[in-house]
C-alpha cells in the first residue's frame, strides 16, 4: 500500500521539476520540453485506453472515454518531441500545436518594424473571464505576424525574445493599459 501511494506522487514530482529545457547552443538559445514529457502522455494515455478496455462492461461512458484517451494519446503525445522556440542572432522561428499540421513561424529581426504587447479577454464557459496575452510582430513589409504568450515554450523564451528585441533597438509597445 505504501509503494501504492510513492508511485501517485510520481508524477507530481514530475510537474514540480518544469516541463520545459533552456538550452543556449552558438548564441541562439532554444526552449524545448523536457525529455520525458512525451513519454509520460504516452504512458497515461495508454493507461486511460487500458483502463477503458477493461471497465467497457460497465457501460458506454468506459468506451467513449477508452476511445477519447486513445485517440487524444495518438493526438497528442507527439508534442513534446516537435514542440520549440528558438531565439538566434538572425531570427526568431517557433513551432507548435498538432503533429500533423504544427503552426510555425519564422520572423527575421531585420525584417520587424515594431512589436506590440496586446491581451484579448475573453468569456469562458461558466461566467469568467480569460485574459490573453500576444506578441504582435509589425514586418516592415505591413505584415502582422502574431504569437501567442499563452505556451509554457513562449512563457520561458519571452525574456529572450525582449533582449533580443533591446538589442536590435526595436522596443516592445505594451498595449495592454494594465
Amino acid at each position: 500500500m505504501k509503494t501504492h501511494r510513492t508511485l501517485m506522487l510520481l508524477p507530481l514530482a514530475f510537474l514540480l521539476t518544469g516541463c520545459v529545457n533552456k538550452a543556449v547552443e552558438d548564441s541562439a538559445v532554444t526552449c524545448t520540453y523536457q525529455w520525458w514529457v512525451s513519454p509520460a502522455v504516452l504512458l497515461l494515455g495508454i493507461a486511460g485506453t487500458v483502463w477503458g478496455w477493461h471497465s467497457r462492461s460497465s457501460g458506454w461512458r468506459s468506451i467513449l472515454f477508452m476511445v477519447m484517451a486513445g485517440a487524444v494519446t495518438v493526438g497528442f503525445a507527439p508534442f513534446g518531441w516537435i514542440d520549440y522556440v528558438r531565439i538566434s542572432k538572425e531570427r526568431l522561428e517557433t513551432k507548435w500545436g498538432f503533429w500533423i499540421a504544427p503552426t510555425t513561424h519564422s520572423i527575421a529581426w531585420s525584417d520587424v518594424g515594431h512589436v506590440d504587447l496586446v491581451s484579448r479577454t475573453s468569456r469562458k464557459r461558466r461566467g469568467g473571464t480569460k485574459t490573453s496575452y500576444y506578441l504582435q510582430f509589425r514586418l516592415k513589409s505591413g505584415q502582422m505576424e502574431e504569437l501567442t504568450l499563452g505556451n509554457s515554450l513562449m512563457e520561458e523564451a519571452a525574456e529572450d525574445i525582449v533582449a533580443t528585441l533591446a538589442t536590435r533597438g526595436i522596443a516592445v509597445n505594451d498595449l495592454t493599459g494594465e
